[in-house]
């Protein structure tokens, strides 16, 4: 697995190989078009497979990859945290969308470090976390406001702050405030490419079997120091290089067979992304991209967060398609596994992401 955060001048998200690139152009292109049909199975694959609706992994690998990441936070950050002088008053650290929004949060609790939850500079304090930049991206004129005087704020105090939270959002705060100046030096979580996958899958799983719906291929077996089926090569594109959407697409893709002879084998199919409401594409677009820069958004205020009008009902549209969920308050947020695919979406109309 990575052993490093990387600055986010030399982030690079996983690649298919160049045969599968062209192939995934061209799905894409038929969904656009609304031709239906799929790759198929291989003739492999055993007839009497049951879809496995619960979660097939369970929490020691989500826990083991939490703990890297911990280590890695800790491996970057622990001798600046104690440095008393140092060129790089103010830090941060990013992930990409899919992963736990209270990541960094449990981090900073798990080492004792002062926590600005709210979001609002103390400058009595020699280090703190923002540990989320929810807080810091309303894009409503007050919002703004407040994030002017935040600026403000920080550069008069003596706090060494590290800014904790998703890559998009920080590409919003770099292109609305000054931010991007105050703060010299930004990591990102490394991308988790299909061999760092592997690793992790095989943490809690080295007696079970996963094999590749359209391939028929053990997509954990290593040949030549390199995987020998495409499929987590694929996945770790798919996802941008997230683990933690990697990990919940694997809980979404899972067949099992049924036949006493084969109980030991689990069958991944290749997962079909959604598109998006043909007659409300544009709307939608403007949509998932304040969602995903506010981290969350409240019914009443859609209307100020988007340039254009939402459409009665196409909020539930987008849910039912798998890209948003509902809290029982009307809030939305986007589904963390659907993040990567969101931002390729907005990234093919010309949306901005930042440089994650």
């Amino acid at each position: 697995m990575p052993d490093a955060l990387v600055s986010i001048r030399d982030f690079a998200p996983p690649r298919t190989r160049a045969t599968n690139r062209v192939r995934d152009a061209y799905l894409r292109l038929r969904k656009k078009l609304h031709i239906e049909g799929n790759q198929g199975d291989s003739a492999l694959v055993p007839e009497d497979l049951e879809r496995i609706r619960d979660p097939i992994l369970g929490p020691e690998t989500f826990e083991r990859l939490e703990s890297h990441v911990f280590d890695l936070l800790d491996k970057t950050f622990a001798a600046w945290i104690d440095e008393e002088e140092t060129p790089h008053r103010f830090c941060a650290c990013l992930h990409q969308e899919s992963a736990p929004d209270d990541l960094f949060a449990r981090w900073a609790a798990a080492r004792g470090h002062d926590i600005l939850a709210d979001g609002k500079p103390d400058g009595r304090r020699r280090f703190a976390v923002l540990p989320s930049l929810d807080p810091l991206c309303a894009r409503d004129p007050e919002g703004l406001k407040r994030l002017r005087q935040f600026c403000d704020k920080i550069e008069g105090q003596k706090t060494k702050l590290l800014f904790c939270g998703s890559a998009v959002q920080w590409g919003f705060l770099r292109r609305v405030s000054p931010l991007g100046l105050q703060v010299t030096d930004v990591r990102v979580i490394p991308p988790f490419d299909g061999r760092a996958l592997a690793d992790l899958l095989g943490i809690e799983n080295a007696s079970r079997q996963f094999r590749s719906r359209s391939s028929g291929a053990d997509i954990l077996k290593i040949k030549g120091n390199e995987l020998e089926d495409d499929y987590l090569i694929d996945l770790a594109a798919g996802v941008r290089g997230c683990p933690w959407a990697a990990l919940q697409m694997v809980n979404r893709s899972v067949s099992s067979q049924q036949d006493a002879d084969d109980a030991g084998a689990t069958w991944l199919a290749r997962y079909d992304w959604p598109g998006l409401p043909p007659q409300h594409a544009r709307v939608s677009r403007f949509l998932l991209h304040a969602v995903l820069i506010h981290g969350e958004l409240a019914p009443q205020d859609l209307g100020s967060a988007l340039p254009i009008p939402v459409p009665p009902g196409l909020v539930r549209a987008l849910a039912g398609l798998g890209y948003l969920q509902l809290a029982e308050d009307g809030a939305v947020r986007i589904v963390p596994c659907m993040a990567a695919h969101i931002r390729r979406v907005l990234s093919e109309a010309g949306f901005p992401l930042g440089e994650v």
